[in-house]
């Protein structure tokens, strides 16, 4: 009970295969005399160049300075007293070069420090200077 449609699509897979692989085997040994003859740069390795190439990702600027970021989440909650500021607030605020430098993560790293040190408090998503000597730091 064999079909002989299906016997000869299966036939020409066998020959599709088979010059596959002949085509893959001439590829491997392409490879192997141009690596043997000092020519690796032009080798292709899984189907992948293995040149050299420029880094895909990187900086996007320079770092900013340590403490960089306290020193500007500390002037902007400064100047915005009662009226708080959130994280964004705070990176719009930036005016010098070396604070524009500071990242969105800096300053959110920069506000929890301060949190934990009892520097600032967060109402609302809107961050806040603790008052020294007030009944706030007595909550904390």
């Amino acid at each position: 009970m064999t079909n002989p449609d299906l016997e000869a699509v299966l036939q020409q897979l066998r020959q599709l295969f088979a010059a596959e692989y002949a085509r893959g085997e001439a590829d491997a040994i392409n490879r192997i005399m141009q690596a043997a003859q000092g020519k690796p740069g032009d080798v292709q390795t899984n189907g992948h160049d293995i040149r050299r190439q420029a880094p895909r990702r990187g900086r996007k600027g320079k770092r900013a300075p340590h403490g960089a970021a306290m020193e500007l989440v500390a002037r902007v909650l400064s100047e915005s007293g009662a009226n708080g500021a959130t994280a964004i607030d705070i990176q719009d605020a930036a005016k010098t070069p070396v604070e524009q430098q500071v990242s969105y993560s800096g300053i959110r790293f920069a506000l929890a420090k301060g949190r934990d040190k009892g520097l600032y408090r967060n109402k609302g998503g809107r961050w806040y200077p603790r008052k020294s000597g007030t009944a706030e730091q007595a909550e904390a």
